[in-house]
């Protein structure tokens, strides 16, 4: 009986003990994301990661190879900045050409912007305007947590893009252009451009070429 009421006594105390190491840890964790708001955004930045489907009738490879075209998205914001730069190559503009200045009024397109008017990335980064890219940013945006109206906002413009309606494209890049840019003094006057027209099939294409995303 006593060796019985002994074996007892210590399955207890080892059930007691691991319930205390397992509550300790979910204190420690509680209290770290408390303590380090970065540990939350960790979190919740991994959350979407893995939140992230694949658009139907993809398969896995082709999903990674067009993820592969963009750079870092977290918010809305950075899909502006992607679509500033992906409406590039159909943008022409006399007036930016001659702000770029060197080369420029000469080339047989219309060049980037300036990396320091806003967070852009170099232009061989650039996700091209494809039907491809068009359905990651359409997938990428259902997403977010953003709300309905936002979410219709983005949908509709990039379903006429879809389809070949580029009507409104030119009043979306200009829009977008200046939620995103923070240029300094001697770059503002980019943002006051106001004679773009879209780009030839000819100008759109030595763009795509001069930049080398023509494989996308």
């Amino acid at each position: 009986m006593k060796k019985l009421s002994a074996i007892i006594l210590i399955v207890l105390l080892f059930i007691g003990g691991v319930s205390y190491v397992v509550l300790s840890l979910d204190e420690e964790a509680e209290t770290t994301s408390q303590e380090n708001p970065e540990f939350v955004e960790d979190l919740e930045s991994q959350t979407k990661i893995n939140s992230e489907t694949i658009p139907e009738d993809w398969t896995q490879e082709r999903f990674n190879e067009t993820k592969d075209n963009f750079g870092s998205m977290t918010m809305i914001e950075d899909v502006k900045r992607e679509i500033v730069q992906m409406t590039s190559q159909k943008i022409e503009s006399k007036r930016v050409r001659e702000l770029k200045g060197n080369d420029a009024p000469t080339f047989p397109f219309t060049p980037v912007y300036p990396s320091q008017l806003g967070e852009f990335e170099a232009p061989s980064d650039y996700a091209a305007l494809t039907e491809d890219n068009i359905v990651y940013l359409k997938n990428y945006i259902e997403g977010l947590e953003l709300d309905a109206e936002t979410t219709e906002y983005f949908q509709e413009f990039l379903n006429e893009w879809k389809t070949g309606d580029f009507s409104n494209l030119i009043e979306l890049h200009k829009t977008f252009l200046l939620e995103v840019s923070n240029p300094p003094e001697e770059l503002r006057d980019y943002l006051e451009v106001d004679d773009y027209r879209l780009a030839t099939e000819e100008e759109e294409q030595a763009f795509l070429e001069h930049y080398d995303l023509i494989n996308q």
